[in-house]
């Protein structure tokens, strides 16, 4: 049997295989409100195999909200849509992360706090911070986005304060079952350290992470995707390197699991896990299961992966019906 397809414990739950599903927008909420229709989305995708499942990113507050129907967990009122999607994940045999994000700085993590209490009252297995692809936690941790000149500003011990406030607010509620995304070579929404900066930067958040009291439950790291990059001044802003193999020695103490996102393959995922060095517990794909509801499953069967992705209804599109191009991709059918 494939590495892929053996069984892992993530914090304080066991996941049935190392194939995770990546947050994805799909900006199909009704109100801020996870609805049925997002219930069918992520029941089809745990009943096609996915061992870990982390939502879209979901709103810690209205503020900054660049997606006008994405969800939320800033109210008590939001809870019961993502309870009614949680249940029908779990009874279809997989766990579900929430992945939280928030748009303001340090005069938020409270409420940061208070959307992972909800999660909590939801029944979500854990939680997932969003410290990617320039988002506010990634901007704190860039010094080209960051220009503070308080403690949250320029070394990188100041420019990792926030995450690392985050991470403690996220863990009085979920304890060891508190993970982080973190993307070193993405160059989206003005982020772009030079390479020294970058090793520098994120090396001292892992070490940080890597000896807190209470570890966490995975760091996922995003390798380098040129559909994560940006042109600037006739540029790529995006420093191209194997985050793997540069950042792995800050996970060799074994007491966080290492994942990785980002462009792959299959045959990829099979060679990180696969490899003997135990270095990646796991996986995350992101484009494969917009398309395909059964993923792992086609994986684990060797199924051809004939689907082509509706650009068109990607995000929804205002006044159609908001399954399609989202619950209406096709299933392979085995016997």
């Amino acid at each position: 049997m494939s590495a892929l397809f053996t069984p892992l414990k993530v914090g304080s739950v066991t996941i049935s295989n190392r194939i995770g599903m990546s947050a994805l927008t799909r900006n199909r909420a009704t109100g801020a409100i996870a609805n049925d229709t997002m219930r069918d989305y992520y029941v089809q995708r745990a009943k096609g195999g996915a061992g870990l499942i982390v939502t879209e990113a979901i709103l810690v507050t209205r503020l900054g909200a660049e997606w006008p129907a994405a969800p939320g967990l800033w109210d008590v009122s939001q809870v019961e849509g993502w309870k009614n999607i949680i249940d029908g994940v779990h009874a279809a045999g997989s766990k579900i992360y929430a992945q939280s994000e928030l748009p303001d700085p340090k005069t938020v993590v409270a409420l940061f706090k208070k959307a992972a209490e909800h999660a909590k009252a939801a029944g979500f297995d854990g939680i997932e911070t969003h410290g990617a692809n320039g988002y506010i936690v990634h901007q704190f941790l860039d010094n080209t986005a960051n220009k503070r000149t308080d403690a949250y500003g320029g070394s990188p011990a100041n420019r990792s304060r926030f995450a690392l406030e985050v991470i403690a607010a996220l863990q009085q509620v979920f304890a060891g079952d508190v993970a982080i995304k973190l993307s070193p070579t993405s160059g989206l929404n003005d982020v772009s350290m030079p390479l020294d900066e970058t090793v520098a930067t994120f090396g001292y958040l892992l070490r940080e992470i890597d000896q807190l009291p209470t570890p966490l439950s995975y760091v996922v790291l995003a390798q380098y995707n040129s559909r994560l990059d940006s042109e600037f001044n006739g540029k790529l802003r995006a420093m191209q390197f194997d985050v793997v193999e540069v950042f792995k020695p800050y996970f060799a103490s074994g007491r966080t699991h290492l994942f990785v996102n980002a462009g792959l393959q299959v045959t990829d995922a099979e060679a990180l896990i696969g490899d003997g060095s135990n270095t990646v517990k796991a996986v995350f794909f992101g484009f494969n299961w917009l398309i395909y509801p059964d993923f792992a499953k086609r994986a684990e069967y060797r199924m051809p992966l004939e689907n082509e992705l509706d650009w068109m209804h990607l995000y929804g599109v205002e006044g159609t019906d908001p399954a399609i191009g989202y619950t209406d991709y096709k299933a392979a059918v085995f016997y």
